[in-house]
C-alpha cells in the first residue's frame, strides 16, 4: 500500500482504562485510515476520572505524525456490564466506521465482553496485542 492510498474511510481507535497511549500496531492501523476517531472510554464506577490526562497525552503523541483528520470522542460508562461494548458500538456507528481498533488486554481483564462486541459494533473489529 502506498503512502497516498488508505485502507478504511475511518478507523475509530479505542482507548481504555488501561491502555498507557499507542503501541506500534494501533499507530499502523491508524495510519491506514483516512479518519481516525480516538475514543476514550472511561470506568464510571471509580472515582477521580483521569480522562482529561489520557486525551493530553494521546493528542501530544499524536502532534508530528503524518495522520489523517483526527476527532475525539469520550465515553464514561461502568466497565464489566456490557455497557462498555454497547458505547463503542454506539461510538462506530455513529460516526460510520469501517473498523474499531482495541487492545487485547481489555478483552482478557473482562472490560469488555468479546461476545457483545461482536454484536452491537457495526463494523470490523481488530484486536491488538
Amino acid at each position: 500500500m502506498g503512502s497516498s492510498e488508505t485502507a478504511f474511510a475511518h478507523v475509530v481507535l479505542a482507548i481504555l482504562d488501561t491502555s498507557k497511549g499507542f503501541t506500534s500496531a494501533s499507530l499502523q492501523a491508524v495510519q491506514a485510515a483516512a479518519k481516525l476517531t480516538v475514543l476514550f472510554v472511561d470506568d464510571a464506577s471509580v472515582e477521580g476520572s483521569q480522562l482529561d490526562s489520557k486525551v493530553g497525552k494521546v493528542k501530544s503523541e499524536l502532534e508530528g505524525k503524518a495522520l489523517p483528520e483526527v476527532a475525539f470522542a469520550e465515553e464514561t460508562v461502568p466497565y464489566g456490564d456490557g455497557k462498555t461494548s454497547v458505547a463503542l458500538g454506539e461510538v462506530a456507528e455513529a460516526v460510520d466506521a469501517d473498523v474499531l481498533v482495541l487492545s487485547s488486554a481489555e478483552v482478557h481483564a473482562h472490560r469488555l465482553d468479546a461476545n457483545l462486541l461482536a454484536e452491537f459494533v457495526p463494523c470490523a473489529v481488530l484486536i491488538l496485542p
